[in-house]
């Protein structure tokens, strides 16, 4: 047994197309990556604010009059600036609600201002800085200003000076005023909206499955010549399961090496555990495949198909279903729809995953309990 799975290794490896797209995964990763970060290297901040507030639209002026290595923008509407976040077009945002002034005057300073960011990207820690300080600025002046009408200071010039700066004073030593907790919204794992991780999680996902559907090509062209082992013996059943383990173990430690190169935070527990589920689910539902007696032209036309349905609803590259709602079920069908929520959702998307492999399993049990080879088409 050992001896076959050595050759079945080599015949992948000697197959062009094959070895291409091991060799070729982690290379254009490491290139699309670079890009990637050479066009992150300027913090680019998004601002959502209520033009018509006095005081909200103080502490944007201030912002958009910063100069330097963060660059503040203004968007229209906290939708847009979501999808720019998503896209890489901003490293982060902030909403100011119109109400920031009333509740910082009733004394609520914690998660009155909201943070929308990616993950993996420590900028926004700056940028975080940079707004704190702006509204510092602008809310202590406006409260001063106030202070200063409220108390008559030109009429007593020298006394109200020191009560000023004794109100200021404590007011910072005691943290009253100024110390703010932002809302964070950290939507990219949750909903994908890393730029970078998302599209070679998804390229990886795909290729493992296009290798799964190269191992069970090889396999039905072994049982069309003939080979004794594929098609009786001891190992006969087993040997549908090798030679599509073997191509997805092959691709999936070039998927590894690929994510490795760009310098993401990839070996997680839960996306290890994730993509080993995964490698399973897809050696299963082609061993399935194995089950009818077709040619090998015949599985590359299912195997081309299948894909262009996973591209066009897996929530990645096209994902029509945002544009048609019904066609969101046809993304149930497709195995890298799983994987993706797994590896950026919570854990009730990994149970879903875990409960997908289990049922493939149960239903690869029952066929070979039953012998169901199927049928020649």
């Amino acid at each position: 047994m050992r001896i076959w799975m050595k050759k079945y290794t080599k015949r992948f490896l000697c197959q062009k197309f094959f070895l291409f797209l091991l060799i070729a995964l982690p290379f254009f990763t490491y290139l699309y990556s670079y890009a990637v970060h050479q066009k992150s290297t300027k913090v680019k901040v998004g601002i959502v604010a209520d033009k018509d507030n006095v005081f909200v639209r103080e502490i944007q002026e201030e912002l958009l009059s910063k100069t330097g290595m963060i660059t503040f923008c203004e968007i229209s509407s906290e939708k847009d600036m979501i999808q720019k976040i998503r896209k890489g077009d901003l490293t982060c945002g902030y909403v100011f609600p119109d109400t920031l002034k009333k509740q910082y005057e009733n004394g609520r300073y914690e998660k009155c201002i909201t943070q929308y960011r990616c993950g993996g990207n420590a900028f926004y820690l700056i940028a975080r800085e940079a707004v704190i300080s702006s509204v510092f600025r602008v809310y202590g002046r406006q409260m001063l200003e106030d202070y200063i009408a409220q108390s008559g200071l030109f009429e007593s010039h020298e006394i109200q000076k020191g009560e000023i700066s004794q109100k200021y004073k404590d007011n910072l030593e005691k943290q009253q005023t100024f110390t703010m907790e932002i809302n964070k919204q950290n939507f990219a794992k949750k909903q994908m909206g890393d730029y970078l991780l998302a599209p070679l999680h998804g390229g990886v996902a795909f290729l493992i499955l296009l290798a799964g559907f190269c191992g069970l090509a090889l396999y039905r062209k072994d049982c069309g010549r003939q080979i004794p082992f594929a098609v009786t013996g001891k190992w006969r059943r087993e040997m549908s399961l090798f030679s599509i383990a073997v191509p997805v173990a092959l691709m999936t430690i070039s998927g590894i090496l690929s994510e490795l190169l760009c310098g993401v935070s990839f070996l997680t527990i839960k996306e290890i555990a994730s993509l080993l589920i995964y490698d399973i689910i897809v050696v299963l539902f082609c061993d399935l495949l194995s089950a009818i007696r077709v040619k090998e032209g015949v599985i590359w036309l299912f195997a081309l198909f299948y894909l262009c349905i996973s591209v066009l609803f897996t929530p990645v590259f096209l994902n029509l279903s945002v544009l048609i709602p019904w066609a969101h079920v046809l993304s149930y069908f497709c195995l890298p729809y799983y994987f993706l929520n797994a590896a950026f959702g919570g854990v009730w998307q990994i149970f879903e995953l875990i409960f997908v492999g289990t049922l493939l399993f149960l239903v690869n049990i029952w066929r070979r309990r039953r012998d169901c080879y199927g049928y020649e088409l």
